[in-house]
């Protein structure tokens, strides 16, 4: 994604999430565009973040995780477009020296389990992982 996507991605991120801060959101977006622990993935109408991150009480241990993904089928109906950038951010983090990837919906608004078993991850309640 490239910073003149980002008003489109805002776009999609409200139409998915909905009430948010949108100027915080903007501010977010902008200060990890650039930054390479963070990957930003759109395809037509859906789009995803992630990063690359590691724990203070395991520094070794590289972690892929999805942040946020968000689409809209109002924008035009793409069923497999989130199942390919969650591949792509996969792939990615193993390029990043990730061992373990991580999905889940903290705020519970989508259930994410056909992806997630589509994909081969296991259930870390709530949420998913993949060891790479």
């Amino acid at each position: 994604m490239r910073p003149t996507d980002l008003d489109r991605a805002l776009l999609m991120f409200y139409l998915t999430y909905g009430k948010h801060d949108r100027a915080a959101t903007r501010a977010w977006f902008e200060t990890r565009l650039l930054d390479p622990n963070h990957l930003f993935l759109m395809s037509g109408n859906h789009a995803l973040v992630g990063c690359v991150t590691t724990t203070f009480y395991w520094p070794t241990f590289v972690q892929c995780y999805c942040l946020f993904i968000f689409g809209n089928d109002q924008l035009g109906k793409e069923p497999w477009a989130t199942l390919k950038l969650l591949r792509a951010l996969i792939s990615w983090g193993r390029s990043q020296g990730a061992r373990r990837f991580h999905l889940s919906s903290e705020l519970g608004q989508a259930d994410l389990s056909p992806l997630a078993l589509r994909l081969g991850m296991t259930r870390d309640m709530p949420s998913f992982v993949m060891e790479l």
